[in-house]
């Protein structure tokens, strides 16, 4: 991945309190990743009207904050098109370890609301249903750490790890899979 294109959760967020955008970073990110999970069309424009339906009532962002969005959306793409390479935006770890499983249950709280609002009533294979269960048992997560140590963080990175290959296995199953359907119908 380009690393240029790494895009700054602080930058995102600062932008996102400027729009008077009430969701973070990372609900976004996941809300962006279970739309794509969901059937989405990966290309350069469809992801705006579903996902400025949830950031705002006005309709219209400023330049900068829809070149930002612009970068995750571009990001979260290359990652989805490489097994394995999908890593939920969520804050750096200077921030404190509760702040950091907020908004991992938060990316989750999206990633749900994404796949759910794409999926409607499409039957999912058992893998599916796992992972989908698997990704709202961590959004149902107390996100309160009390007193963390090393072991909790080590916990963290493993729930982190935990709900990626989750998605990963949602996009490989719902997304990827029927992508690769033959179309009905014969050519003669």
């Amino acid at each position: 991945m380009n690393e240029e294109r790494q895009i700054d959760y602080q930058a995102l967020q600062a932008a996102f309190r400027q729009e008077s955008i009430n969701i973070s970073p990372a609900e976004c990110h996941g809300l962006l990743c279970g739309l794509y999970c969901g059937g989405l069309s990966q290309d350069k424009e469809s992801w705006k009207k579903p996902l400025l339906e949830h950031l705002t009532d006005a309709g219209a962002l400023s330049a900068e904050t829809m070149h930002l969005l612009g970068e995750m959306q571009k990001q979260l793409v290359e990652q989805l098109a490489t097994f394995l390479g999908l890593t939920p935006m969520i804050p750096d770890d200077d921030v404190s370890l509760g702040d950091r499983l907020e908004a991992l249950i938060a990316w989750c709280e999206g990633w749900l609301l994404g796949f759910g609002s794409q999926n409607g009533s499409v039957a999912l294979s058992e893998d599916t249903k796992e992972a989908v269960k698997a990704i709202q048992q961590i959004a149902d997560v107390d996100p309160d750490v009390g007193n963390a140590d090393e072991s909790w963080e080590k916990a963290f990175w493993e729930v982190v790890e935990y709900a990626r290959v989750a998605v990963e296995t949602v996009f490989t199953e719902h997304v990827q899979k029927s992508d690769q359907q033959p179309q009905s119908g014969s050519v003669h």
